[in-house]
């Protein structure tokens, strides 16, 4: 019974009248929905804002990152559990970016790739010596700059950087 008394009470309160120039209801702000950076069609994973592709090799599994971030997109090969990442950055110098866990000691003039002047190869070593090696490959890409990494196991650490470079390769643009 008070339940009900304090829910006819509730509805006899005054209320107060919206001005004129205001909306009674209030509007959400509009979510920017990110999609996929690019999609993998016939076994060729192809990023729709930087145009470049890398071949879906077998025994590999690809995560396309979403349109607005810098990683672009990311391999992982499942019997070595290697992973291979393709990040994009606007402008700057051809060098490794800084990422956690990990001291880039190793930055070297690397191999020329097709169409490509400048590449440094640097090696990142991880502060806990269990996790991934972090072997990465920098070039400028269409006025942008490409960081390849390659996060290999430390077990299996011959065979999963090769494994890494045979994707690597099939970079094109």
């Amino acid at each position: 019974m008070r339940f009900l008394v304090l829910f006819l009470c509730a509805g006899c309160i005054a209320r107060t009248p919206v001005p004129e120039n205001m909306s009674p209801t209030i509007e959400a702000p509009s979510m920017v929905l990110s999609g996929p950076s690019g999609l993998v069609h016939d076994g060729k994973f192809r990023d729709n804002t930087y145009g470049f592709s890398v071949d879906l090799l077998e025994g590999w599994v690809a995560e396309s990152g979403s349109e607005t971030s810098l990683m672009r997109v990311g391999f992982e090969h499942v019997a070595t559990t290697t992973r291979i990442e393709f990040w994009v950055f606007e402008g700057g110098v051809i060098e490794p970016r800084v990422r956690g866990g990990c001291v880039w000691s190793f930055v070297e003039q690397g191999r020329m790739i097709q169409d490509v002047d400048e590449v440094v190869v640097a090696t990142c070593v991880p502060e806990d010596p269990s996790d991934p090696r972090v072997f990465g490959t920098i070039f400028r890409y269409r006025g942008s700059i490409m960081q390849v990494e390659m996060h290999v196991p430390i077990v299996g650490l011959l065979e999963g950087k090769e494994t890494a470079e045979a994707v690597l390769r099939t970079l094109a643009w």
